[in-house]
């Protein structure tokens, strides 16, 4: 028993989240996979890096042969739109936004877990709010044929349904925060410990 405890001891001396830690990390190994979550850094790490890639290549010919193309950063606008709402999804996923908690965590636990609810109350009708008049948004682009101004010619409604899909990802992942922190305000309220022992 006190070797058992003693190994328990050097485990979470290296530095591994506690036992009743939330294991956000996806499992690859075909057990547990986030599809969600697959699909966010899929598109982020596309889009974004074809924007890196058009904005390099816009310098580097604008400096050494004098081109200068506005297609190349109306294609990279798009790009960070599509990428920052998926990346902005998977931060949400791992708790990586920034939060100001410098007040919150001198509350007792119980008002903790009342406040972050209500946190997660509110950024999920938001999110709601961004799906509905996205789609809206989108449907009416598609409707009047809008496109932009440039030489590209880009239907509007393909940027555009950035918005709400972006918001329809990030509504499902405070939805799921919204969840436990509902189950952290319940032990909180009864008096139970976190990890349920």
């Amino acid at each position: 028993m006190k070797s058992r405890s003693a190994a328990h001891t050097q485990t979470r001396d290296r530095g591994s989240p506690p036992p009743n830690a939330p294991d956000h990390s996806p499992d690859m190994s075909g057990k547990k996979v986030d599809v969600l979550e697959v699909m966010e850094i899929a598109i982020s790490v596309f889009a974004l890096g074809l924007a890196v890639v058009l904005v390099v290549l816009g310098v580097v010919l604008r400096y050494s042969i004098g081109f200068s193309n506005p297609v190349f950063e109306e294609i990279t606008r798009y790009a960070i739109i599509w990428g920052m709402f998926a990346a902005s999804s998977r931060l949400m996923r791992h708790n990586g936004h920034i939060t100001i908690d410098v007040l919150l965590v001198r509350l007792p636990r119980a008002w903790q877990a009342a406040l972050r609810t209500m946190a997660m109350l509110a950024g999920t009708f938001f999110c709601g709010l961004l799906v509905v008049y996205g789609a809206q948004l989108v449907l009416q682009s598609y409707t009047l044929g809008a496109t932009s101004q440039s030489s590209l010619r880009v239907p509007m409604w393909l940027p555009q349904l950035a918005v709400p899909l972006g918001g329809a990802t990030l509504l499902v992942r405070f939805l799921q925060e919204l969840a436990r922190q509902l189950c952290d305000l319940r032990l909180a309220v009864t008096g139970e410990p976190e990890g349920g022992e």
